[in-house]
């Protein structure tokens, strides 16, 4: 049997996230920032799991620029549209962050995310 072609990946991964009555079509999580979210992720989860975990010499793993930049690459051409439409800067994070959760864990774990405001 020969695998079946899965046809836009974009439109297969891609998150469709409502704020403000708009719906905003992130893309999917590109493979040259798939592993600095993945460091991310499993930075929290050392934390959660009271590990120590890999920091730099500050022991900072994203200090306040590399988070705003982070969030930009993550919600790609999206982030200017939301910054167009006067999104709050909690929403637009909460956005990305759920962005990460869908390409580092899966689905199910970012709609949760999403639906309890990352609590």
């Amino acid at each position: 049997m020969a695998f079946k072609d899965l046809g836009d990946w974009a439109e297969l991964v891609g998150l469709r996230l409502p704020i403000n009555g708009r719906v905003y079509v992130l893309p999917p999580i590109s493979a040259e920032l798939g592993p600095r979210v993945q460091a991310l992720i499993d930075f929290g989860i050392d934390i959660a799991l009271g590990n120590e975990p890999d920091t730099d010499e500050d022991g900072e793993v994203l200090d306040d620029v590399a988070d705003r930049d982070l969030y930009k690459e993550v919600l790609g051409p999206v982030y200017d549209a939301m910054q167009a439409d006067g999104v709050p800067w909690a929403a637009l994070k909460h956005a990305a962050m759920t962005s990460i959760i869908d390409a580092t864990r899966d689905r199910a774990e970012a709609e949760l995310y999403w639906q309890r405001l990352g609590k």
